[in-house]
């Protein structure tokens, strides 16, 4: 097995994507309790309001106990599939895996600007976030940041494997195979979602079917990545597709 056959299947497990995406979830949390204790903002990524509504019910969504189940769970996760699958860490990969999710940022906005001219025609490429950038760059880039770990949390990994793990029941298949049709429900499925979401809740932008077609192919990009390279790389490609944007580098 060559170097490049190695670091493509070792950081497309769960070690690598669980460790990858720590430092994401961490900076998105300062920023956002940053800007809370300032009094600037309380707001927040939408996917992440949805996940702290729902841990509410059991009490759980009080500052710091979900911050720190999050991370707990998230090293117990690398911490097992490490042993499990014998993975070598090796730190030099994790700045790979961000020039990867960086190529995969750069050309996202032109593969979905073309995807969706194909059906309808549109002057420019889209936010990801489930909120407008805000005027303030701070509250803008946290927001980014907290699409990319906690909307990839929700519509990749968590809707998507629940997908599949439905579609495997109904239809047989074997949990072996990633079968084509299954992967293919799932897929879409999720963008979709993915794509309504943006539309929802008093901060939700206004439909408009050309946002609308140009997220869902965005769904499709981002749930490619995460079927063929991770969560990590996913959730990394989504935030800095973002960032990139809100920087005025795309």
């Amino acid at each position: 097995m060559t170097r490049v056959e190695q670091y493509l299947r070792d950081t497309r497990r769960a070690v690598y994507s669980c460790l990858f995406v720590v430092p994401l979830f961490i900076v998105y949390e300062i920023l956002a309790l940053s800007l809370q204790a300032f009094q600037i903002t309380n707001l927040r990524n939408g996917a992440d309001i949805m996940m702290r509504n729902m841990a509410g019910f059991i009490g759980l969504d009080r500052f710091p106990i979900l911050v720190v189940l999050i991370l707990i769970g998230l090293g117990v996760t690398a911490g097992y599939h490490q042993k499990r699958d014998k993975v070598e860490i090796h730190p030099s990969w994790f700045l790979l895996m961000i020039l990867e999710s960086s190529v995969y940022a750069l050309i996202l906005g032109s593969v979905a600007l073309s995807a969706t001219n194909f059906f309808l025609t549109i002057p420019h490429v889209f936010t990801l976030s489930q909120t407008t950038f805000a005027t303030d760059f701070w509250i803008s880039l946290m927001l980014s940041l907290g699409a990319g770990i906690h909307e990839e949390l929700v519509f990749r990994l968590i809707l998507i494997e629940s997908s599949l793990y439905v579609g495997h029941s109904w239809f047989k298949d074997s949990p072996l195979n990633l079968d084509y049709r299954n992967a293919a429900i799932a897929l879409i499925f999720s963008s979709l979602l993915f794509s309504i979401f943006h539309y929802v809740g008093p901060y939700g932008d206004i439909f408009d079917m050309d946002s609308f077609v140009f997220r869902t192919v965005s769904g499709v990009y981002l749930a490619f990545l995460y079927l063929a390279r991770g969560f990590g790389i996913a959730a990394w490609t989504h935030a800095l597709y973002d960032v990139f944007l809100l920087t005025g580098i795309l």
